[in-house]
């Protein structure tokens, strides 16, 4: 029973972090205050996915510190987070990833297990997804 409860907190927390917070809409990543891309395309058409992100956790040992401690936790509210809240990630990453791309590497490494900056560069949408969902960088606005 505690652990349904526990586990409806945090996909609530989740969808908030998705949903609440103030949209970052197609439009206005391309506007001319963004300067240039240094990436280019490359995580413009990576789109995120439940399965994608709890792989990429696996992968590099990914443990949640902000939101929660408990990885079965945190992989389950995943895999339950509707569609939408992975299209509005994938919006919200390709910005992070294309223009802030350095900072947030060094947040990762500061708050999670390091990863090298080739692993960082090669899942960076997933990484910078799974830092917004646990809390540690926020969606651009």
């Amino acid at each position: 029973m505690a652990i349904s409860k526990k586990s409806s907190l945090i996909k609530l927390a989740l969808a908030s972090i998705i949903f609440v917070f103030p949209k970052f809409v197609l439009g206005q990543q391309s506007g001319p205050n963004l300067g240039t891309n240094p990436f280019g395309d490359k995580y413009r058409n990576e789109q995120l996915s439940a399965l994608k992100m709890v792989d990429v956790m696996e992968a590099v040992t990914f443990r949640p510190v902000k939101r929660t401690n408990d990885v079965k936790l945190f992989q389950s509210a995943l895999l339950q987070l509707p569609n939408e809240a992975y299209e509005q990630t994938s919006r919200d990453t390709w910005y992070l990833c294309s223009y802030k791309h350095e900072e947030n590497y060094r947040i990762y490494n500061i708050f999670y297990k390091p990863v090298s900056k080739d692993i960082y560069t090669e899942k960076c949408k997933c990484l910078v997804g799974l830092m917004l969902l646990d809390g540690t960088v926020i969606q651009p606005k």
